[in-house]
């Protein structure tokens, strides 16, 4: 069964003829239709979570490929705060987790209920 993720995946400064290949590696690379089930300009989506282990090498690979575009892939793992962006341009990479917090306490927004 294994771990199901939502990617979204944004392409930044490719020209058109770039993301022509770029959308040619991806299918090559087994990605779309798959991971990335649906393609809208310069960013792909899961409609449906799926399993992409590999998801960190195949963009890597990608982004060598386009040393001039940056490449965001953003997940949301089915862990209650597994949310993440990882950034991919010439070959280099960096993970961020999303940083979830609750404000302090305010009583000035206290309230009576409705009903």
């Amino acid at each position: 069964m294994g771990y199901h993720t939502y990617f979204t995946l944004s392409v930044t400064g490719a020209n058109r003829t770039d993301q022509e290949r770029i959308r040619g590696m991806l299918a090559n690379l087994g990605v779309l239709g798959y991971a990335l089930q649906k393609e809208s300009g310069t960013e792909y989506v899961t409609q449906d979570p799926v399993n992409w282990f590999g998801h960190d090498s195949d963009m890597l690979e990608v982004s060598r490929e386009f040393p001039q575009v940056l490449f965001s892939l953003h997940g949301e793992g089915e862990s209650n705060g597994d949310i993440w962006e990882s950034h991919y341009l010439g070959g280099k990479t960096y993970t961020q987790p999303a940083i979830i917090t609750i404000p302090p306490f305010n009583p000035a927004l206290l309230k009576e209920p409705e009903n």
